[in-house]
């Protein structure tokens, strides 16, 4: 007798669990080789918690009420719960603090769209940090990933792209003030402009891309790394004059691979 799982989660067999074993332990140590220390949370976190995050891990989490009537909720997304984290148990130390993790999140999916109900999440999060100053161009940015790249294969191949960039880089980057200086201008600026559908990019955040592109670039321990800010060069050198909207819809459409054919 077969008895079926949920749409959206899978079994994963011993040959793929012995590679995905091996991929976490080299992610592990690529995040701590960075300084940034592994922690893990609970899976389930109380759904008041979850909502005081901007909302942006209760929306669409699965929800239920426990023997003692507490409304409780299986995590969508990592960052709140490390937030939760840092307040709840370093509230008294000083920042920044630099936190990894690998894993498990949920959420709820649309019938016959083929999403993932149970997804492996892994990352970094740097907590009191000066590198971006105003959650609201953190919440700016974060949109853009999740509710438009993150919509379309090729956007998601950005993402991809962006968080290889990211984890091979971020070291370098916070450990040079004058590259921490750089990028937060740039983040900036950059969220400035997509929160404005109808802002382009101006010749002054151009070319403030493409000096720290350079700087990178110098820096790039690899050739993947370095064919990585390439594919971002080009997407840079076109994007002048253009709306974020605009740039938006040229990610979403079109992946890296496709700027070299």
């Amino acid at each position: 007798m077969i008895h079926p799982i949920p749409p959206g989660t899978r079994d994963i067999l011993p040959d793929e669990m012995r590679e995905l074993r091996a991929l976490q332990a080299t992610l592990i140590e690529v995040f701590e080789g960075f300084g940034y220390g592994h922690v893990a949370t609970p899976t389930l976190e109380y759904d008041e918690v979850l909502q005081r995050g901007e909302g942006r891990s209760g929306v669409g989490a699965y929800r239920f009420f426990d023997e003692r009537g507490e409304l409780l909720a299986l995590r969508s997304d990592m960052t709140i719960p490390i937030a939760r984290l840092v307040a709840s148990r370093f509230a008294d130390a000083g920042g920044p603090h630099r936190f990894c993790y690998v894993g498990n999140a949920y959420r709820i999916v649309r019938p016959q769209r083929a999403q993932v109900r149970q997804f492996l999440h892994a990352g970094i999060e740097l907590i009191g940090s000066r590198l971006l100053e105003g959650d609201e161009e953190v919440v700016a940015l974060r949109r853009v990933r999740d509710e438009l790249l993150a919509t379309t294969a090729a956007g998601r191949d950005w993402i991809a792209l962006g968080e290889r960039v990211q984890t091979s880089l971020l070291g370098c980057v916070l450990a040079d003030k004058g590259l921490t200086a750089q990028a937060a201008t740039l983040l900036r600026a950059t969220a400035k402009v997509v929160t404005n559908d109808g802002a382009a990019l101006d010749r002054d955040t151009i070319a403030q891309a493409q000096k720290l592109l350079r700087n990178l670039l110098d820096r790039a321990p690899s050739a993947e790394t370095r064919n990585d800010l390439r594919s971002m060069q080009t997407v840079v050198d076109r994007s002048q004059g253009q709306t974020a909207a605009q740039v938006l819809r040229a990610l979403m459409a079109n992946s890296p691979d496709a700027l070299h054919k």
